[in-house]
């Protein structure tokens, strides 16, 4: 039952539309591994979708009610009553819907509806790319021809390359018109209790993917999923999340964005990818040299930099990465509110797994879900946040040195290249630049707690590199051949070796390269350090020793 009526004389209300999108995740998705349950819903909160209701009863009684995203406005504390304020209508229309309801006899009603979805066409093509179940061996910074074609045409107008200027409102728009989606009318509360104040009549509906043939099922759930993503990316400024309106607004799109890479993203395309960064190492030679600069050149060739630094990291010989590079890099690094960080596909990423930093407004923090599996194929949740990175094709300095460290370790463990005796991921100071030295030999390791970044508070093992770098270069007493692995880095930056790369990074770049905040102090500041003071001088140059070892 409806429960009570709405008095008939009061003016026209603009009754509450709040309507979810069942979806199901795909076997070996992301969600999949951490969830016992495959069921994911997305909830419908974007002024670029509008949705007109066509309820249908018997005796040929219609009605009819809607909304324009656009010009509709929003309504509801949390996500779970947020939703859009529908057409004027009158009171007695709506209590002849309740009526209309109670007499049918039926719990649930079927409404066909018009969906319109308007979005940017390049977040629509990246989805695609980024969630291709079929793929294997490609990905965003590696497409198929026909994809690479897609992705050119989408950022033609907004990506120039020659000037390395980027505008995301030149972006082409497309508009996805969907006629006929059944919908399922779940609940009709009239004078809801404690919700709104004053009471707002709500319609609670959902919209079951299943019911639709696959293939408009699969364009449906994308288009809805690039549309959050291109109001993100548009209009999703920092200072809107002071706001607690549209802070809730802004973490339910970015949720539903995030929901839809964990549900799609098939984690065994990584694999195949890594296998391919591993047939590069394989193929380079057997000495620990040739293995690190054959890992390095496949891993770039897999990987789009998704943000901008001081050094080289994407040219224009790189083609479709380069755009890809320019583009992300301007989400990554806009000036103040113009920012588009909450956008940014790397932290979307990362907000699959854990809800830290930026990652904290929509995560879903699966990697920290009571029900999550312990392992993913027997690797644990470091790995699965590898594969799912060479998946989509991109990252920062942290995925890229993740897939090092990953691919190193197959190298070794896998397939005997036995040249690889260890291998340390390095993080200057609170993280914000990471890459690999491997064989570099350790005499003691340190306990140290970081008070920021994702392991803060976890006491965690380091190397103390004051001590073991120093050893690097003319006059170290290093027995083995110490090599840098930094597939961050653009081909043309990258030295192989450790005491090389040093030198190349001080000669370009001095004391303008890193610039280091102490984990341990917080209010020691900023202090600008070449390359050489970063890995002499703990607690601020420190390497994160990963289990197994000796890596």
């Amino acid at each position: 039952m409806t429960g009570p009526r709405l008095n008939a004389g009061q003016p026209d209300l603009r009754p509450l539309i709040v309507i979810d999108v069942l979806d199901q995740a795909e076997p070996g998705s992301v969600w999949s591994t951490f969830r016992k349950d495959a069921g994911v819903r997305y909830r419908i909160i974007n002024p670029d979708v509008s949705v007109s209701l066509r309820f249908l009863f018997p005796r040929q009684t219609v009605f009819f009610l809607g909304y324009s995203g656009a010009s509709a406005d929003r309504l509801g504390e949390g996500t779970d009553q947020h939703g859009f304020l529908g057409d004027l209508i009158a009171a007695s229309e709506l209590n002849r819907l309740a009526d209309a309801i109670d007499a049918s006899a039926a719990s649930l009603q079927t409404v066909a509806s018009v969906i319109e979805v308007e979005f940017r066409t390049f977040f629509d093509v990246a989805l695609d790319v980024m969630t291709d179940t079929g793929a294997t061996a490609s990905n965003l910074a590696h497409p198929s021809r026909a994809d690479a074609t897609r992705l050119t045409a989408a950022m033609a107008n907004a990506v120039d390359e020659k000037r390395k200027k980027v505008t995301l409102a030149k972006l082409p728009k497309r508009v996805g018109l969907w006629t006929h989606v059944p919908l399922t009318l779940t609940s009709l509360e009239l004078m809801p209790k404690g919700k709104h104040e004053p009471s707002v009549p709500t319609l609670h509906l959902e919209l079951d993917l299943a019911k639709l043939p696959a293939n408009e099922a699969e364009t449906l759930r994308r288009q809805l999923a690039a549309s959050d993503w291109s109001s993100l990316a548009l209009q999703g400024r920092p200072s809107l999340m002071k706001n607690p309106a549209s802070a809730a607004v802004i973490s339910t799109l970015r949720r539903n964005v995030i929901t839809f890479l964990a549900a799609h993203t098939v984690l065994s395309r990584g694999r195949e990818l890594l296998r391919v960064i591993e047939a590069g190492g394989k193929k380079a030679g057997s000495t620990a040299r040739e293995i690190v600069v054959g890992a390095q050149r496949s891993i770039d060739d897999l990987m789009v930099v998704a943000n901008s630094w001081t050094v080289p990291t994407e040219t224009k010989k790189e083609g479709i990465q380069f755009a890809l590079h320019l583009l992300f890099g301007a989400m990554y690094s806009g000036k103040k509110d113009k920012s588009r960080k909450l956008a940014h596909p790397v932290f979307l990423q990362r907000g699959m797994f854990y809800s830290e930093q930026r990652n904290l407004v929509g995560a879903l923090d699966l990697a920290n879900t009571p029900s999550r599996e312990a392992a993913v194929g027997g690797l644990g949740v470091f790995h699965a946040q590898t594969l799912a990175a060479l998946s989509h094709g991109l990252g920062h300095c942290g995925e890229h040195s993740q897939v090092g460290f990953v691919a190193l370790q197959e190298l070794r463990d896998t397939h005997g290249l036995t040249a690889i005796k260890s291998a340390y991921r390095v993080f200057e100071g609170d993280g914000d630049h990471a890459f690999l030295l491997v064989n570099l030999e350790v005499e003691r390791t340190v306990r140290f707690t970081p008070l920021s970044g994702p392991h803060a508070g976890e006491e965690r093992s380091f190397i103390a590199l004051a001590d073991e770098v120093s050893k690097l270069g003319p006059g170290g007493i290093l027995p083995i051949e110490t090599l840098v692995l930094d597939a961050y880095l653009d081909p043309s930056q990258f030295q192989p070796d450790a005491f090389d790369l040093q030198q190349a990074y001080e000669d370009s770049f001095g004391l303008k390269h890193f610039v280091l905040k102490s984990a341990l102090d917080r209010k020691a500041g900023s202090k600008a350090l070449t390359f050489k003071d970063l890995v002499t001088a703990p607690p601020h140059g420190v390497a994160d020793k990963l289990d197994p070892p000796p890596f």
